[in-house]
């Protein structure tokens, strides 16, 4: 009498279940790899932003602690596509929250990024560079004069440091322009240094 059923090995099971296991072993093993790289990467990411706002803050505070004065330092926020606020010191509570909130966007002040851009160094005191920083964020912010400083990796600016005096100024001395260029210069090397 015949079923129709066909016998089938038993070792064929074992042969397929072997396999199977191989196979299943296998793609676990690679994908833990690349899991696992992926976050070491991303550890190692992490650490080299900290070490990058750490500098930032640096600069911020030598900044202050030489000129007496508010100091800001935005950095580039390559998401967000324009500078954020990454470092302030002595700057009023309602201007810095309010720095913090808007960042800076080259594009709402194109004639005082161009000029930076240009020579590196802005400032704006009571008798030069006044059309570059719109009167009514000098009012309300309280700055009679303003110098700037790019922090540039390559020919890229990836920071821009700031000082407000709140007493106007004709003109800025020579010796504040060297202090200004030789921290923005220091603060490149650390930047940099921090990114490595």
């Amino acid at each position: 009498v015949s079923t129709g059923s066909t016998s089938v090995s038993p070792a064929l099971y074992g042969l397929f279940a072997l396999t199977t296991a191989v196979v299943l072993t296998a793609m676990g093993a690679h994908l833990l790899d690349r899991h696992r790289f992926a976050e070491y990467r991303r550890a190692a990411e992490l650490e080299s932003s900290e070490a990058f706002a750490q500098a930032l803050l640096w600069v911020g505070q030598a900044l202050n602690e030489v000129v007496s004065q508010p100091a800001v330092l935005f950095d580039w926020d390559e998401a967000g596509q324009s500078f954020r606020l990454a470092a302030e010191s002595g700057a009023p509570a309602a201007v810095a929250d309010e720095l913090n909130a808007v960042g800076f966007n080259p594009q709402f002040m194109p004639a005082f990024y161009r000029a930076l851009t240009r020579s590196g160094t802005v400032f704006i005191g009571s008798e030069s560079g006044m059309d570059l920083f719109p009167a009514s964020l000098r009012e309300r912010w309280g700055v009679a004069a303003f110098a700037s400083q790019a922090i540039s990796r390559g020919q890229r600016i990836v920071a821009i440091l700031g000082c407000c005096y709140s007493t106007a100024r004709t003109d800025f001395g020579a010796s504040e322009i060297r202090l200004l260029s030789a921290i923005g210069s220091q603060a490149a090397v650390a930047l940099e240094n921090a990114h490595l």
